[in-house]
């Protein structure tokens, strides 16, 4: 049976013109950190740690310098040391605004806003797809790989260093195919950008919606053919 791990990565940040699925392979071993085989610049949502506000789901505004980092899925931080940390309450953070970017926090997926209408946004959502191969044995290993928590200081969580599991033989490919496609949100919810979804998101407008599709093809994974679709739905709220 297929098993993988599925991990909201953003490999880069950008507005896409279509969604976007590219597979490659890393030969590792066993027990090797997956920060120190997956490049850099696809770990990072952002192409460096930056000055940001952070706004919670209260409203409060906090500000630091941060990253996302997505193999882990969590929020980064750099201390006045200089040391790389995980911050604690991450999940309360639902906005961060870079200098040139704006990423949302929705469901335990960071996601990056191309429209947004009274709280629903069109979406672009980035995302790494783990495979773990015993290179001998030609087999799937396992679907999770190990986790080892590191303490930190007291306003951190856990920095989590994910290893590539044990194997069978010394040698494992681990297979990442990296995605990114589009989305809607509606509040807390995440949906993968197809017709139905858009009937959940607005469902006043399903018999308009229908119309405009049949008269309209849409591709859902091409930017401007969603957009007008979601532009549509916007002026007609």
């Amino acid at each position: 049976m297929k098993r993988t791990i599925t991990i909201f990565a953003a490999f880069f940040i950008s507005y896409t013109a279509y969604s976007q699925e590219e597979v490659i392979e890393y030969d590792t071993k066993s027990g090797q950190n997956i920060e120190h085989i997956i490049p850099i610049d696809r770990q990072y949502i952002l192409p460096e740690f930056e000055q940001c506000s952070l706004l919670d789901k209260n409203g409060q505004k906090f500000s630091g310098i941060v990253n996302i980092h997505l193999p882990s899925n969590t929020l980064r931080m750099i201390d006045s040391d200089g040391d790389t940390l995980e911050v604690s309450n991450a999940d309360d953070i639902r906005t961060i605004i870079s200098r040139d970017h704006k990423i949302l926090h929705v469901d335990r997926k960071f996601i990056i806003p191309i429209a947004e209408h009274k709280g629903i946004t069109l979406s672009v959502l980035p995302s790494i797809i783990i495979e773990f191969f015993d290179k001998m044995e030609r087999d799937y290993i396992v679907d999770i790989a190990n986790v080892r928590n590191e303490a930190v200081s007291w306003n951190t969580g856990s920095i989590k260093t994910i290893l590539v599991p044990d194997a069978l033989s010394d040698k494992v490919t681990m297979r990442c195919t990296y995605k990114s496609e589009y989305v809607l949100t509606s509040g807390d919810k995440v949906y993968p950008c197809r017709l139905s979804s858009f009937y959940k998101v607005f469902p006043k407008k399903k018999n308009l919606i229908r119309a405009y599709t049949h008269d309209n093809y849409i591709y859902f994974h091409i930017r401007e053919s969603v957009l007008n679709l979601f532009n549509f739905c916007i002026r007609n709220m």
